[in-house]
């Protein structure tokens, strides 16, 4: 074959384990592509023989970015074995802390590891390379500062966690959920708190990263509707959101990363028996699976991890997370080349994350986008920008109804002359 091959086998940073990535590249396109993971990392082995209740304190500690996603997924299993379902207060505070991780994960991957890409080198033609390196350089010493938007990213986002700590102790690593619900009753005073960082945080979301309201950016149901609100204003325009889309269809990062076209969703947040907030199935999260933009119902059962090219025993057909095996095979030569499993849904791959949520949420400008278009890397970064645009809402929700069901005789407004640390002092 002709044309010729790029081996990248340097640590990849943004990779959570160390991954190795080959291309064959001809006529100045991808024509195979191979990726390894090369590092075994064994998750699947840590609880075998442990007592249930060590999957609280282990499982949080796997990961010091996403650890109360972790922590949720072990307790909601313990709920299952136990048969419990926990009280509304404590659903509450379950996906109070994961909203408040998810949201700041978001933010931090798109400012900070994704579009700080912008400000490289290798976009030295790009129109608006000069504004990219104002933006979104990284640090890099006295004589070459960061980019305005990432320092206020980090500076804005590192106050979201606090919620975490003030609902469940701490972050990263808390294990304040339990099966049947959570360790300990709310405090008002830190519920109030939490309310006055959640609230910062989303005024700051809305000037800089939308450059308008929630309200307006949820009127935004289309591809026309979008370029409209493009088109809008200068606020709009000059908003990471606004500079994402100018940037990337300039770069055309909506021509690249077309993916299988198939969509998955566990579902998340469930809801609880009282609220405000409006879901499906009983999440705000629905789960789901979609070819394309057409969607349809969502059968864990169809899950299955295979191992036929990984270095694992057992045989060539895959099997549910809750039957598959985890026993190292380590051989050269041979189909084994990777200690990656690979996941698939009746078979096949589907892709995950907040595109996935958005075109199983039936959200409009996400359907009609990958509907006309199929999927795509701007499509898919869009989608991670804004997804704290939906969780702001009933996030904000349930820490109300949570404070109304601690304090019945007391109204919002007497909580609010109490004294509270601000997100900058605290």
């Amino acid at each position: 074959m002709g044309g010729k091959r790029i081996h990248c086998d340097v640590p990849l940073n943004r990779v959570e384990g160390d991954l190795e990535v080959r291309v064959a590249v001809e006529n100045d396109r991808v024509a195979e592509a191979w990726s390894r993971g090369t590092l075994f990392r064994g998750f699947e082995r840590m609880l075998v023989d442990r007592a249930p209740m060590d999957s609280l304190v282990v499982t949080p500690r796997i990961c010091g970015i996403c650890s109360t996603t972790h922590l949720a997924a072990a307790a909601r299993a313990l709920d299952q074995v136990a048969g419990v379902t926990p009280p509304d207060n404590a659903i509450r505070m379950r996906n109070a802390a994961l909203m408040a991780e998810q949201i700041q994960s978001d933010l931090r991957q798109s400012l900070l590891m994704f579009m700080v890409d912008f400000a490289n080198s290798a976009y030295a033609d790009h129109s608006l390379a000069d504004e990219a390196r104002r933006r979104y350089a990284p640090v890099g010493g006295q004589h070459h500062p960061p980019g305005a938007r990432s320092v206020a990213a980090v500076r804005e986002t590192k106050h979201i966690l606090e919620l975490v700590a003030l609902v469940g102790g701490q972050w990263p690593h808390t294990s304040f959920m339990v099966p049947g619900g959570v360790v300990y009753k709310a405090e008002p005073r830190s519920l109030q708190q939490g309310r006055h960082i959640v609230k910062a945080l989303r005024r700051w979301y809305e000037d800089q990263v939308l450059g308008c309201s929630l309200e307006r950016w949820a009127a935004v149901r289309s591809v026309a509707d979008l370029d409209a609100w493009l088109a809008e204003s200068a606020a709009h325009r000059e908003s990471d959101a606004g500079f994402l889309m100018r940037f990337g269809r300039e770069a055309g990062l909506d021509r690249l990363g077309a993916g299988p076209g198939t969509f998955l969703s566990y579902g998340n947040l469930p809801l609880p028996a009282e609220t405000a907030v409006a879901g499906r199935a009983g999440r705000f999260v629905p789960a789901g699976f979609a070819r394309g933009a057409d969607t349809g119902p969502f059968h864990e059962g169809h899950i299955a991890e295979h191992t036929a090219f990984s270095w694992y025993q057992g045989d060539p057909g895959g099997h549910h997370p809750w039957s598959g095996r985890t026993e190292p095979l380590m051989e050269d030569g041979g189909e084994r080349y990777s200690w990656a499993k690979a996941p698939r849904y009746r078979g096949a791959p589907a892709e995950t994350g907040p595109l996935a949520e958005r075109i199983l949420a039936g959200d409009g400008l996400f359907t009609d986008w990958v509907g006309r278009d199929g999927p795509n890397v701007l499509a898919r970064q869009l989608a991670r920008l804004t997804r704290p645009a939906t969780l702001f809402g009933p996030l904000e929700a349930w820490l109300e109804e949570t404070l109304a069901a601690l304090t019945p005789d007391e109204s919002t407004a007497q909580q609010a002359q109490r004294p509270i640390m601000s997100p900058a002092s605290s």
